[in-house]
């Protein structure tokens, strides 16, 4: 089966036809092909999913980008180990608690947005995707295992922003190494000031 016509399957589920796009934005729905005819991007969020998360995409080999936002997943696949080239994944607002076994084999995974779900910790399985460089937990109810984080060895942007933290482990934070840290809106109520020498940008 092409790529195409994976992408007629999927469209059998959703309200509407896809469009083929030269360019995907945030607001934007659709797909993208390579030369070579793959499909390289897929934007499908909120399109009625209803909690089901299409089988058919695991089959997009060559697939790079993905925005499942707002479909009222519960879970994801352990299929999803099968996108060995996706470097973007865009899961917010939907009801996830944790990753699934096979998550870590995403090993060109570079950007991974999981906010506005319902994670309580921070989920073992992050653990070897080595170029992931950007996390966002935004609106969750995360209260501990954020010194996972700082053991990913591309991590460089921490969104944590509206859970649960009550303390944080602010001596791990690698010196000159993050970018950016999001600690607003919790329950941490001292950041050491030699936390601003290691940190470029942080909000709390």
């Amino acid at each position: 089966m092409s790529d195409l016509e994976i992408i007629t399957e999927i469209e059998s589920r959703l309200p509407r036809e896809l469009k083929k796009l030269e360019n995907i934005t945030w607001f934007s729905k659709g797909y993208m092909l390579n030369e070579d005819g793959r499909i390289t991007h897929l934007s499908i969020f909120n399109v009625r999913l209803n909690g089901e998360f299409p089988q058919e995409i695991f089959q997009l080999e060559k697939l790079e980008y993905l925005d499942i936002r707002d479909n009222v997943i519960e879970n994801i696949p352990d299929e999803i180990g099968f996108l060995k080239n996706l470097k973007y994944l865009d899961i917010r607002y939907n009801e996830l608690s944790f990753l699934p076994e096979g998550f870590d084999s995403l090993k060109n995974l570079k950007r991974l947005y999981l906010g506005y779900n319902k994670f309580r910790t921070v989920p073992d399985n992050l653990q070897g995707l080595e170029k992931l460089f950007l996390i966002d937990f935004t609106e969750n109810a995360i209260s501990s295992g954020v010194d996972k984080l700082f053991e990913l060895p591309a991590m460089t942007n921490i969104y944590l922003k509206s859970n649960r933290l009550k303390k944080f482990p602010f001596d791990l934070i690698p010196e000159n190494k993050i970018k950016e840290l999001n600690i607003s809106e919790n329950m941490i109520k001292n950041v050491p000031s030699s936390v601003y020498d290691k940190i470029e940008r942080i909000f709390k």
